[in-house]
């Protein structure tokens, strides 16, 4: 996603566990860039998501709500857009 540069890594993770629901079990951060093709005071920062159920098996519908869920948490608490 993209962030305004300020905004800490700790506070987009939070937000991301918060908002994943029931399957989201973890989330990594992997890249943070700027430079070339990122707005000036702003930041790309790409998360490894962990999605898991104890009882079935997860679907792409399972997958898409719950990133549907997180995209719209950043985007409502941050700002932040899906690059």
């Amino acid at each position: 996603v993209v962030c305004d540069a300020a905004i800490p890594v700790a506070r987009l993770i939070d937000c991301i566990l918060a908002s994943g629901g029931e399957y989201l079990k973890g989330c990594s951060l992997f890249d943070i860039y700027t430079g070339s093709h990122i707005a000036p005071g702003k930041k790309s920062v790409a998360f490894s998501l962990t999605m898991r159920s104890d009882d079935q098996t997860l679907t792409d519908d399972h997958a898409e709500e719950t990133m549907k869920a997180v995209l719209t948490a950043l985007e409502q608490k941050f700002g932040a857009i899906i690059r």
